[in-house]
């Protein structure tokens, strides 16, 4: 729905924007918030995680633990008690956070990450490769592809008077 924007949340998609180059990405968490504090019903706040890796699957395939223990209960419940309230004065903008994570963006591979990757690739190649001539070679025995004039003289029976 058209709607008129506060100067302060115009000034935030400036400064996004001005942050990459001039182009506002659309699956990062700047965006998402900014859409948050924009329809605030229909989108939610996108909480900052301290480790970006704890948005890909790998880092959680194998976990057995998904929720919090009793103990992690009350600490956090604790240490949020002692949190200061809400920043005055703006109240519009007073969660916002410039912290940004780009959701798609690909960590770069590490060492042995790569060797494995390449070590897989290369046998995925090499297997590939080694069917592929065995099928041409199994190809060129048959009967009925080979050199005609072997195949003459494997069914000319020898005959004596």
């Amino acid at each position: 729905a058209p709607r008129d924007l506060p100067e302060t949340l115009v000034d935030k998609l400036w400064a996004i924007a001005d942050r990459h180059s001039g182009k506002v990405p659309l699956h990062a968490r700047l965006f998402a918030q900014w859409m948050h504090f924009v329809f605030p019903s229909e989108c939610p706040y996108p909480h900052a995680v301290e480790d970006p890796a704890v948005l890909r699957p790998s880092h959680w395939s194998g976990q057995r633990q998904a929720t919090a223990t009793e103990e992690e209960r009350t600490r956090y419940i604790s240490e949020s008690a002692l949190q200061p309230e809400a920043a005055l004065g703006e109240p519009l903008l007073s969660q916002w956070d410039d912290l940004e994570v780009l959701l798609l963006e690909d960590l770069p591979l590490r060492g042995h990450k790569l060797f494995w990757l390449l070590l897989r690739h290369g046998a995925m190649a090499f297997a590939f490769v080694s069917t592929l001539l065995g099928g041409l070679r199994a190809l060129v025995r048959l009967p009925c592809c080979g050199n005609r004039a072997q195949k003459e003289k494997r069914l000319v029976l020898p005959v004596s008077f």
